[in-house]
Order: C-alpha cells, then sequence, then structure tokens
C-alpha cells in the first residue's frame, strides 16, 4: 500500500474511533437517527460503491483472487 493510502487509512481509522467515542454518550434515538443518516448516505452513494467495487473486482481478478471475495464486492445487495 502506497504511504498516502496508508496516511488516509489512519485518519480514517482515528476519526472513526473518535466517532465511536462519541457515540458512547449518545441516547438511543440520537443513536439511532445518525444509523439512519449513515443508511440514507450509503443509498445516495450506492452507485459510486459500486461502480468503486467494480474496479476493485477488475483488480482482483488480476491478482488472480479467489472469486468469493471477489463476487462478494459486486454484490448490490451488500451496499
Amino acid at each position: 500500500m502506497s504511504t498516502a493510502i496508508e496516511n488516509e487509512v489512519i485518519y480514517k481509522a482515528k476519526l472513526a474511533k473518535e466517532a465511536s467515542l462519541e457515540m458512547q454518550n449518545k441516547t438511543t434515538e440520537e443513536k439511532n437517527t445518525a444509523l439512519l443518516a449513515i443508511a440514507e448516505q450509503l443509498l445516495i452513494d450506492q452507485a459510486f460503491i459500486l461502480k468503486v467495487n467494480a474496479k476493485d473486482i477488475e483488480y482482483g481478478h488480476k491478482l488472480g483472487l479467489s472469486e468469493s471475495p471477489v463476487r462478494w464486492l459486486g454484490t448490490q445487495s451488500r451496499v
């Protein structure tokens, strides 16, 4: 993995950790509202996610990965 990608992954992991700590102090209703917002955004971004996953599938085939994880990336029902 390139350094830029590694840095981005580490940065996003830190943001996720911070968010998880903040969510600990929220009510169930606030947590449910946040989860619904995330679900709505995933639906909005679904076409983009599937497009990027298609590139990952192609790359996985070039690397000779087994079909199971590659097929999982392309499954629309998982988005």
